[in-house]
């Protein structure tokens, strides 16, 4: 019932299917038609009035959305490649992004020394906790890793005791992580503005959530190079990926 509620507060228009006592197959069909309808008119609407190009060239902003043309900047490809992430066959994914970025801006403000210490919340078995342990002094790697069987993959129980030959007597300790971090972060800012113009490249690589995303892992490579995960639509909502650089005050 929450379901069909929410289609229909979504799309008030399908009461009358409703009222009619239409199939609820058929109705839900509607929706997603209207969901797309949707979507791609806000895309066709934001390109008249709000066009704009990425610039190659130019050294790349920290806080701002994802740019399907950021795959062709310099820094952000040196970045994948120091995390074996820059893909040979052209695959694009929103996550390398997040990494790159976060890995160009630490570069910027001299983090990546002895001296550093870093936290990954939700970190699953991502790459970046381990290029962090080559770089800085400690780092902190969080995450469910048992009795979360929804995210097995992603972080599987068994990993907190296959990182590598060293002993770790404790992987998680609160006590620790907020002495060390949290309890000195003071006042927090933006390094820069934060842009959130979208370009249009990236809004022309738009792709449904639930025939793409959810089966990422399963699509084969041919496809993954002409559909780009960047910009992603559940129903009638579009994501992508957001940087926001913080610096202490």
């Amino acid at each position: 019932m929450n379901a069909k509620l929410y289609s229909i507060r979504r799309h008030p228009s399908i009461i009358v299917e409703f009222v009619k006592a239409h199939k609820w197959k058929d109705i839900e069909n509607s929706c997603a038609r209207l969901d797309e309808k949707e979507a791609l008119e806000f895309i066709s609407s934001l390109k008249k009035t709000s066009p704009y190009q990425g610039n190659q060239n130019e050294e790349s902003k920290l806080n701002r959305l994802c740019y399907v043309e950021d795959w062709q900047k310099k820094e952000i490809r040196d970045a994948l490649s120091e995390l074996l992430k820059l893909s040979q066959d052209g695959i694009i994914h929103r996550k390398d992004w997040e990494w790159a970025l976060g890995i160009i801006a630490l570069n910027r403000f001299g983090k990546l020394n002895d001296k550093s210490t870093a936290i990954g919340i939700g970190s699953g078995t991502e790459p970046i906790p381990f290029y962090l342990a080559n770089k800085i002094n400690h780092v902190y790697a969080t995450d469910i890793y048992r009795g979360n069987a929804g995210w097995e993959r992603a972080a599987p129980s068994d990993f907190p005791e296959n990182i590598n030959d060293k002993e770790h007597p404790e992987f998680f300790n609160r006590r620790t992580i907020y002495s060390d971090l949290i309890n000195k972060l003071e006042k927090l800012q933006l390094v820069e503005p934060l842009d959130l113009r979208i370009t249009t490249k990236t809004l022309d690589t738009m792709i449904d959530y639930f025939s793409i995303d959810a089966n990422w892992d399963k699509l084969d490579d041919a496809y993954k190079k002409t559909h780009p995960l960047i910009l992603v639509r559940v129903r009638n909502l579009l994501f992508t990926s957001l940087m926001l650089v913080f610096q202490k005050s």
